[in-house]
């Protein structure tokens, strides 16, 4: 048996994970230093590297599935993205993350003090759009990374379960330092890595 190869001719599963997370990781670096390039800010560079991140990671986990895993049509398909159903999918999860928030911030009105001012100006406006901006090509950053091609192979390796187990600690620890990070705070970041796994699985 070819140590690099599986019976197809493919590169083996194991060496296709291994690939998959060093060009991850090379992904990230490399737009966290074009971000990093680009800006001083922490709001420049996130506007600039999150987007490139996402970009790149769409690049490079579709060449794998091209060259290493050799599969027929559009890549990004394979990956999870450009079905047809996905516009309807992403309503739904919009409506769903919204709704979730909603409770979330009812509870701490409830039981905690929350206070929050209004302000209504072309400068804020901006800076909503911006951070829109930010938080969404974060988001699908993320997904791409946690539940995107390394993720898919690892299911295909080990099983949903274990994948979800592995992915989803990996997500949390991703998160720990964030401000105000606590135990708590990864916990629950490692239990919505968990929803999220089993989001994608559902449908893939």
């Amino acid at each position: 048996m070819n140590f690099w190869l599986d019976e197809d001719g493919r590169l083996s599963l194991a060496w296709r994970i291994v690939l998959a997370v060093v060009l991850t990781i090379l992904a990230d670096l490399v737009a966290l230093w074009i971000g990093t390039a680009a800006g001083r800010s922490e709001r420049t560079i996130d506007f600039v590297y999150r987007p490139t991140a996402a970009l790149l990671l769409i690049g490079v986990y579709s060449a794998m599935l091209l060259f290493a895993d050799r599969v027929h049509g559009d890549p990004l398909v394979a990956l999870g993205l450009g079905r047809r159903r996905s516009g309807w999918l992403a309503s739904g999860g919009i409506a769903l993350g919204a709704g979730m928030v909603s409770v979330a911030v009812a509870g701490t009105a409830i039981a905690g003090h929350l206070s929050w001012s209004v302000l209504f100006s072309s400068r804020a406006a901006g800076l909503v759009i911006v951070e829109i901006f930010i938080l969404a090509t974060g988001a699908i950053t993320e997904e791409l990374m946690f539940r995107g091609y390394p993720f898919q192979r690892l299911v295909e390796g080990v099983g949903p379960l274990a994948a979800v187990l592995v992915m989803s600690c990996l997500f949390g620890l991703a998160h720990l330092d964030n401000p105000h990070s606590s135990f708590w705070a990864v916990t629950n970041t490692i239990l919505v890595g968990v929803l999220l796994s089993v989001a994608y699985l559902r449908p893939r």
